[in-house]
C-alpha cells in the first residue's frame, strides 16, 4: 500500500517525513528497491560536511540560546515540529 501522497495530518509532519525515510532505507536494504530520492554518495556527504564545518567556523556565535526564557513550563500540548 502506497501512502507517500496522502495528506499528511496537521502537526504529525515530522513524523510522516521520518517514516518515510525509515520505509525508504528499509526498502533498499531488504529488497534492493530503487529510492524516489537517491541516498548521497560519499563525494557529496564529505563536500556537505566540508561545507557545514565552514560555516560553523565563520559563524557569528552569538552566545548561549536561552531555550526557556521565562523558565521551564509544563504544556498540555505537544507540538512535535519543535523535535527538529
Amino acid at each position: 500500500m502506497d501512502t507517500r501522497h496522502d495528506p499528511v495530518p496537521e502537526g504529525l509532519d515530522t513524523i510522516v517525513g521520518l517514516r518515510r525515510i525509515v520505509a525508504d532505507s528499509v526498502r533498499f536494504a531488504h529488497n534492493r528497491q530503487r529510492l524516489v530520492v537517491p541516498f548521497a554518495g560519499i563525494e557529496e556527504s564529505v563536500r556537505l560536511q566540508r561545507l557545514l564545518n565552514e560555516i560553523e567556523q565563520t559563524g557569528q556565535l552569538t552566545g548561549p540560546a536561552s531555550y526557556f526564557p521565562n523558565g521551564r513550563q509544563v504544556t498540555a500540548e505537544t507540538d512535535l515540529e519543535r523535535l527538529g
